[in-house]
């Protein structure tokens, strides 16, 4: 389940076309405009897109839990993708 992977297991190294690349607006500095976001030791970190290289992988953590309780109005939940032969969670209705 999505709780007990790793790195390896979120991230798999893919071949970028030229084709692929005319699909995307990469206009000037658009890697340091965005930013990513996670977590380490509870406290959440941002850095510019350009800069993540550097940053220490080892203690990262998932920014949000996925919660059940009664009366939620949305029902989460683990679905079993054959992509990566793992759950992984969905959040709504919609994303089930």
């Amino acid at each position: 389940m999505s709780a007990a992977c790793d790195l390896t297991d979120l991230a798999q190294m893919w071949q970028v076309t030229k084709d692929d690349r005319g699909h995307l607006a990469l206009t000037a500095g658009w890697s340091d405009r965005w930013t990513a976001t996670w977590k380490v030791a509870g406290r959440e970190v941002s850095c510019p897109v350009n800069q993540m290289g550097a940053f220490p992988v080892p203690g990262c953590e998932p920014v949000r839990h996925f919660g059940w309780a009664t009366r939620q109005g949305h029902r989460p939940g683990l679905e079993y993708l054959a992509s990566t032969g793992r759950c992984h969670g969905f959040e709504s209705h919609a994303e089930q």
